[in-house]
């Protein structure tokens, strides 16, 4: 929820959601990291864009560095916000933990491919999936990483987790454009789910209708 209203207070804000990743040019370029649009390298994920959201914090980062240069290690007292088993702030030597919470990008998601600017919130269908729960992402949270719709494992709690899913037995969570966090039942055919991905098709479906059956809570 806090990060759901984080993304409603963070559009709401600066008019538009954060890209998935954020770009800082640098002159250090390899040819292989030069990003398509060739506006800069990748240097933090959404996730990193939303800190000063989530809680009052008064430690430092330098957001012109990665997310992994040692400058910007206070980071990690934000990781019980992405990560699994972390009730508070860890010791600032230990490495990032993976994130469970992931966007849905591509062409025609809310977040968008990355090169064009993302959508307002209220612009888009609220019925919109913006993020949803994995449990083995393979991604450090502060890490620029997401589900592209396209090329995302078609699974809902597989056995290696890699796709949509979640350490709760039962269900996973999903965040909405218009902040509702819903717990749905691992039941839930990715088929149904997947219309909600993109603005177009959400625009089309109704979510009590698809997706309502297989709510196991819809908060707040």
């Amino acid at each position: 929820m806090q990060v759901s209203l984080g993304l409603v207070n963070y559009s709401e804000y600066h008019g538009h959601l954060p890209y998935p990743s954020v770009r800082i040019a640098s002159p250090a370029w390899s040819e292989e990291s030069v990003p398509p649009d060739g506006t800069g390298r990748p240097t933090y994920s959404w996730r990193v864009e939303l800190v000063s959201y989530l809680e009052s914090w008064h430690g430092t980062w330098d957001p012109s560095l990665p997310w992994y240069d040692p400058t910007n290690k206070q980071l990690k007292v934000f990781s019980s916000f992405y990560a699994y088993g972390l009730p508070g702030p860890k010791d600032l030597s230990q490495t990032f933990p993976e994130t469970n919470l992931v966007a849905i990008k591509g062409p025609g998601t809310a977040f968008g491919d990355g090169l064009t600017q993302p959508r307002a919130l209220k612009d888009i269908p609220p019925r919109t999936i913006l993020v949803v729960e994995t449990r083995a992402s393979g991604i450090p949270w502060p890490a620029p990483g997401d589900f592209d719709f396209s090329t995302m494992p078609r699974t809902i709690n597989a056995p290696d987790g890699k796709g949509i899913s979640s350490r709760t037995s039962g269900g996973f969570h999903v965040i909405f454009a218009d902040g509702q966090v819903w717990f749905l039942s691992v039941r839930t055919p990715f088929e149904t789910l997947e219309q909600f991905f993109t603005i177009a098709n959400a625009e089309k479906h109704d979510r009590e209708i698809l997706l309502g059956p297989y709510a196991l809570h819809q908060g707040p």
